[in-house]
């Protein structure tokens, strides 16, 4: 069954909504991309005041929801009534934080931050250019004053106001990720980058406890404080991550699943639906000791993909293998640590380490890395705890 079958409608329903919609109601359309265009160069000369920002914000949300979700979304959809109620909450929060409350004060600035503000902002002042560019002609396809331009706007908005309240981050972060997921079903390019709205908002925005959890989930202030063999691989890092759990295995146990990681040998162990769906893995990740993948040594590489190679550093079985490289002038190291704590335990530690530049680019980059190494990392050292215990108990088993 074709994937956008899972969905209440057809994509040639989805696009004869718009087409309705933005034949109906074409006047409003241009009056709010014009007033967005004005906002945004009084916004970049730092002339906008917070007020006018955050009441144009919940103009943008009323609309989107009642305009578009309530009376020509719910016409094919009938969960668009949630997304009416939550968009005009989402306004509603809008002018009691901003407005009313005056807790969103509005600034501009020139740090990265700033800059990808500008980034969403410009993107979603091209939104109608990029989708005709894109293969779809007006005006049955999205142009302005819909949800996803207006989620991408917004995002702008609230990255210049940091930090704002969690809770006015949530409908944005969940409209980007179903809205993000149809457009990839139905073909609507430009809305893709909801999928970077999304991480944007959840990893830039966190708040400062959350991101030490991305960062050191699982390590022990020990793990966090320890020297570890390839801390040297990076010099004046800006990037860091520790993670760690035990294992109720020897390190001998836990070894041979690393030194045979990578594409067409042993696999990542993390989620292999995700790392197959973008080519880093062609396979299942190994459940069994691999014998032809079980030689490693310092110049080797594990592969990532078919394009993309991991070199190998240092290999000092069963105790630490370090990985490393460094290209475009970022420099990267990451290390599956094992620290024995007891007759049949040990402790796997996994420490990356960067030195981005302090760019634009780079900035988005980390913005989409911390999340993703923190959720893959993460069920990759699950699993490997997982392969690790039942090799153990399984020779056990043998020698009883």
């Amino acid at each position: 069954m074709p994937l956008e079958d899972s969905l209440p409608f057809t994509g040639t329903q989805f696009l004869d909504n718009l087409g309705a919609f933005n034949t109906a109601l074409w006047p409003v359309v241009i009056v709010l991309w014009l007033a967005a265009l004005a906002l945004t160069i009084q916004i970049v000369r730092g002339r906008a005041r917070a007020k006018v920002v955050w009441t144009f914000a919940a103009i943008l949300w009323a609309w989107s929801g009642i305009a578009y979700h309530a009376v020509y979304f719910t016409r094919i959809n009938p969960a668009a009534w949630i997304f009416a109620a939550l968009f005009v909450a989402q306004a509603i929060g809008f002018l009691w934080s901003g407005v009313s409350l005056r807790l969103l004060p509005f600034a501009w600035g020139r740090s990265p931050r700033y800059w990808l503000a500008a980034v969403f902002l410009a993107y979603s002042l091209l939104y109608p250019a990029l989708v005709v560019i894109a293969g779809h002609t007006l005006p049955r396809a999205p142009a302005f004053g819909v949800p996803c331009p207006t989620t991408i706007f917004t995002a702008g908005l609230l990255l210049a106001a940091m930090p704002v309240s969690r809770w006015l981050l949530v409908v944005p972060i969940v409209w980007s990720l179903v809205a993000g997921s149809a457009a990839f079903l139905f073909g609507v390019t430009p809305d893709l980058v909801l999928f970077l709205v999304a991480v944007t908002l959840a990893g830039c925005a966190l708040p400062a406890e959350l991101a030490r959890t991305l960062r050191d989930w699982g390590a022990a202030r020990a793990d966090v404080a320890r020297a570890m063999r390839g801390d040297g691989a990076v010099e004046h890092p800006n990037y860091s991550m520790t993670l760690g759990i035990d294992i109720r295995a020897r390190p001998d146990h836990v070894w041979p699943w690393l030194v045979q990681m990578g594409y067409r040998r042993g696999g990542l162990y993390s989620y292999d639906w995700l790392d197959r769906l973008f080519g880093y893995l062609d396979r299942p990740s190994a459940d069994r000791i691999l014998p032809e993948f079980q030689t490693l040594k310092p110049g080797d590489v594990i592969p990532i993909g078919r394009a993309t190679a991991f070199p190998v550093r240092t290999v000092e079985p069963p105790l630490a293998l370090v990985l490393a490289g460094e290209e475009t002038g970022f420099a990267w190291s990451w290390e599956l640590g094992l620290v024995p704590i007891g007759p049949d335990r040990t402790r796997l530690v996994s420490r990356n380490r960067g030195r981005m530049p302090a760019t634009l680019g780079w900035t988005l980059f980390r913005c989409v890395l911390e999340p993703a190494a923190f959720i893959m990392t993460r069920r990759m050292l699950i699993g490997l705890r997982q392969r690790a215990e039942a090799l153990a108990v399984s020779e056990r088993a043998r020698a009883a």
